[in-house]
């Protein structure tokens, strides 16, 4: 929050997430997971999905950590030409986002 535009970069900038804001059920290695995915500081970020599976398991360190291989129902492979054009239409749609979040910050400054 803040008065103007540079003072919401500012603290987007320098102030944890509130994750307090976080429904009250939520369970406690996701709040973990939610905080370290949004970290200022990106030496403690995470990085990986890898990460995130050591937090939802409990926290054990990384190396500890043997990855899982998801259930072939999840995994369905695409042809390259499907795949490729799911990442373009990403792509547009965080564009207009963004120009849409810049376009209603212009106008309520």
């Amino acid at each position: 929050s803040g008065r103007n535009l540079l003072e919401q970069m500012q603290a987007h900038l320098t102030q944890p997430p509130p994750l307090h804001l976080l429904p009250p059920a939520t369970p406690p290695p996701v709040v973990a997971m939610i905080g370290r995915m949004l970290e200022k500081d990106r030496e403690r970020r995470l990085s990986s999905l890898l990460e995130v599976i050591t937090i939802l398991r409990g926290g054990a360190p990384a190396a500890q950590v043997t990855p899982v291989a998801a259930p072939t129902s999840v995994i369905r492979a695409q042809p390259a030409a499907e795949a490729s054009s799911y990442g373009w239409i990403i792509a547009l749609v965080a564009v207009v986002l963004v120009a849409i979040g810049v376009a209603a910050a212009i106008a309520l400054t």
